[in-house]
């Protein structure tokens, strides 16, 4: 019995061609599912491991989400996005919607010592555009990825003093 995978090979080649087209290749990127699993990276991230990076990119997002819920409602078709950075580093992370997926992903940039941020951003929007274009055209008739395509554990027996030492990079 053939099984159909979702073609992950295809959407990382989409994703290269589109951040070199873009000029966005410079800096880190990450797509990851809401439980952390990185399923693409542009290159290596040297801070942490993309373990690491793609548990609290998705962290952070749940984090935000969740207080924002106690914030009065806007607009229903509201695209959040979330941004902590100062004038040339930081980063900055949204949601993306991939049909063959039946859960939210994000997909996150961390930058430094970047010129013009607000172009950055910019273009990242535009970029996540065109990719969900290519998505809903490339990918439709994908079958809804297995939990085990990219499936790796991010923690394995791991103590609360390791987690605590583990979330201390950044300090207080």
């Amino acid at each position: 019995m053939s099984r159909n995978v979702f073609p992950v090979a295809e959407l990382e080649n989409y994703l290269n061609e589109l951040l070199c087209e873009d000029h966005l290749n410079t800096q880190p990127l990450f797509l990851c599912r809401a439980d952390g699993v990185v399923l693409y990276k542009n290159k290596p991230f040297e801070k942490m491991q993309e373990h690491s990076v793609g548990a609290l990119i998705s962290g952070v997002w749940q984090a935000a989400k969740a207080l924002i819920q106690y914030v009065p409602s806007g607009q229903q078709n509201e695209i959040f996005r979330l941004s902590f950075d100062t004038s040339s580093r930081g980063l900055y992370i949204l949601p993306v919607q991939v049909p063959a997926f039946k859960e939210e992903l994000y997909f996150g940039l961390i930058y430094g010592d970047e010129l013009n941020p607000g172009f950055l951003k910019s273009k990242i929007r535009e970029f996540l555009y065109k990719l969900r274009e290519f998505c809903a055209t490339g990918l439709s008739n994908a079958a809804a990825p297995s939990r085990d395509i990219r499936e790796e554990f991010l923690f394995k027996d791991i103590s609360d003093d390791e987690m605590d030492k583990l979330f201390t990079f950044a300090g207080n």
